[in-house]
Order: structure tokens, then C-alpha cells, then sequence
């Protein structure tokens, strides 16, 4: 009977769980959509200015930034996801 009791807890644990990353996701969600529109509109200014689009000295130094905030995730992972951002953010 106590391994039936454990495995309950621990279902519920993981459902709490779940629902916490469910929550977390459409914060991220709001987050990803408010820096691409923000990134978008750099775009399009520096497109009217007649400059270049691409800054990767700047984009370096995002990763980098990000990367040491998020720190539980290796480098590659963080240059997947902002390339990822940066690439929609110029169409």
C-alpha cells in the first residue's frame, strides 16, 4: 500500500508541476512576442535610416548576457533560441 501512496503524491506533484510550467509558458509566450515586435520595429526604423540590419557584434553580446543570466543551459542552447528570435524579427 505504500508504494500506492507514493506514487499518488507523486502524480499530484507532477501535475502541479506541469500546471506551473503551463503558467510559466505563457509568460514566456507574452515575452517572445512583446521582443519580437520591439526587435521588428528596430528593424524597420533601421531600414528606413538605410542601415544595416544585421549587428552581430550586438547579437553576440545578447547571447552572452542571456546566456550568464539563464546559466542552467549551455551556450548552444541560448544561440539556438536567439538566433531563432533574431531571424523572425527581421522579416
Amino acid at each position: 500500500m505504500p508504494e500506492m501512496r507514493l506514487q499518488v503524491v507523486m502524480s499530484l506533484d507532477v501535475i502541479s508541476l506541469r500546471t506551473a510550467v503551463d503558467e510559466l509558458d505563457t509568460r514566456i509566450a507574452k515575452l517572445i512576442r512583446e521582443r519580437i515586435l520591439t526587435a521588428r520595429a528596430i528593424v524597420d526604423s533601421k531600414r528606413a535610416q538605410g542601415l544595416l540590419i544585421t549587428d552581430p557584434i550586438r547579437e553576440g553580446v545578447i547571447i552572452s548576457r542571456v546566456a550568464k543570466e539563464i546559466a542552467v543551459a549551455d551556450r548552444e542552447s541560448i544561440e539556438q533560441i536567439y538566433d531563432a528570435l533574431f531571424r523572425e524579427a527581421k522579416k
